[in-house]
């Protein structure tokens, strides 16, 4: 056992000494901080939606947080509130699609992965996109576009040319759509979706002229800042 187990065995079993010396060492620690020019961070807690069956998607835009549940078949929607130490949602977060939902005249399926599109190029408005794994359906949800009754209200719409493998992963950049397919030309490929409006009507790009120089089965999710980033089961990241 190290002198700092002991040391916090000790607070927690109540012991005075080991507590007094406890203060002390943190202080010890903000000193030597604040010398290095650190700041010491606390982590706080905003919501807790218990263990999952797989890793769960995230994106979180302005004071608005998403989180896709792939295993659940549920995405949800909370709301920071204005010091953004909590959120504003109390008892349960704000559903926004959950697979068998009735949207229009079709039925969400199964959700691969959702981000944030901002306007540009010929987009023109944000929302979040959530791409559906068979025929390229997207929905598209705008915070600003609610019901009588406040909630929310999405579209579905479909991809023109859906990806043609496996979609694992998507993305966004000056209003273009990106679909990581692992399985597309053999060893994958990245299909780029120009907008029309706010929907992608047209044939995509392909991203990689040549095979890309490490296949996309084993790909886990991309990132893009005009750049793509690929991060690999392995957790080799290429750029």
């Amino acid at each position: 056992m190290t002198d700092v187990t002991r040391i916090l065995s000790a607070v927690e079993a109540g012991d005075p000494k080991a507590a007094e010396l406890q203060v002390q060492i943190e202080t010890a620690l903000d000193r030597l901080d604040s010398l290095d020019g650190i700041v010491r961070l606390a982590p706080v807690q905003l919501w807790d939606f218990g263990a999952g069956a797989v890793p769960r998607k995230l994106v979180v835009h302005g004071q608005m947080i998403f989180v896709l549940d792939l295993a659940g078949g549920w995405g949800v929607r909370l709301t920071l509130n204005p010091t953004g130490d909590g959120v504003i949602e109390e008892d349960v977060a704000l559903l926004l699609a959950s697979t068998g939902q009735q949207i229009g005249e079709g039925v969400v399926g199964k959700m691969v992965d959702l981000v944030w599109v901002d306007q540009g190029d010929e987009r023109r408005t944000s929302a979040l996109l959530i791409l559906e794994e068979k025929d390229g359906a997207l929905l598209s949800y705008d915070p600003a576009w609610m019901d009588e009754a406040g909630n929310p209200r999405l579209k579905r719409s479909f991809l023109d040319t859906p990806p043609t493998g496996m979609p694992k992963a998507v993305g966004s950049f000056d209003g273009r759509f990106y679909v990581l397919d692992a399985l597309a030309d053999e060893s994958g490929q990245i299909w780029r979706y120009q907008p029309v409006g706010d929907t992608y009507p047209d044939q995509p790009d392909r991203y990689f002229v040549d095979p890309p120089p490490k296949p996309l089965v084993d790909a886990l999710d991309m990132a893009i800042d005009g750049n793509i980033y690929i991060l690999y089961a392995d957790g080799t990241i290429l750029k």
